[in-house]
Order: C-alpha cells, then sequence, then structure tokens
C-alpha cells in the first residue's frame, strides 16, 4: 500500500477539522494504478473501525449549519470527529484524528498482515 501522512498546518485545507491527512498514490502510469483501490480499501476499514463518515466539505457545511442554529454539543452526535474523507480530482485523502491515525499504522504499517 503506498501512502503518505501529512501532519496539516495553516497551509492545508481542513487543519481546524483535523490533524493529519492520509493521501494515497496519484502514480498515473497503467501498471501502479492510482491509489483509488487501496483509498477504498482504507475507507472501508475506517467505516468498520470508527463508524460511518461523511465526506470532509459536507461534514463542514454541517457543522457550519449547526454552528448558525446556535444547536447544542449533542446535536453533533451524527458528526463523525475520528475521521472524513476526500475523493476530488483523483486526490484520494483521508483525514484522521491522532487515536484514528495511531490505529491506522497498526493496521497498514509494512509490519502488519492483512
Amino acid at each position: 500500500m503506498n501512502y503518505k501522512v501529512t501532519k496539516l498546518d495553516k497551509r492545508y485545507a481542513y487543519n481546524e477539522s483535523f490533524p493529519y491527512m492520509i493521501e494515497f498514490h496519484k502514480n498515473r502510469d497503467w501498471g501502479m494504478g492510482t491509489g483509488v483501490l487501496d483509498f477504498d480499501r482504507c475507507r472501508k476499514w475506517f467505516n468498520e473501525v470508527w463508524g460511518w463518515s461523511q465526506d470532509i466539505e459536507t461534514r463542514n457545511e454541517m457543522i457550519k449549519s449547526k454552528v448558525r442554529m446556535n444547536l447544542t454539543l449533542n446535536d453533533f452526535d451524527e458528526i463523525n470527529r475520528y475521521w472524513a474523507y476526500s475523493c476530488r480530482y483523483q486526490e484520494y485523502r483521508i483525514y484522521v484524528n491522532d487515536a484514528a491515525l495511531t490505529m491506522f499504522k497498526l493496521k497498514w504499517s509494512s509490519d502488519a498482515t492483512a
């Protein structure tokens, strides 16, 4: 599996939502693929382990809408705080918090068995 973990700072979008981004390679070589299969396999795993999540843009719009409506923290229960994803323009990314990144690395490290 070919991925890169980036610590998000103010140069990156969604840095206020998540501290890390896992990005899957975008190699356009016919034999190498585009990273979409690894991304999809990991997204399925995140769903199973951390629960269903929205794509990052929908998630941020939901939060903005709830803030505008002055809803309490209990009204944010359906928004996953562990992870979200983005698959725009063949940029396959999963945004994660510290706990989700730790488990991801344990599961998908080069030493782990699938």
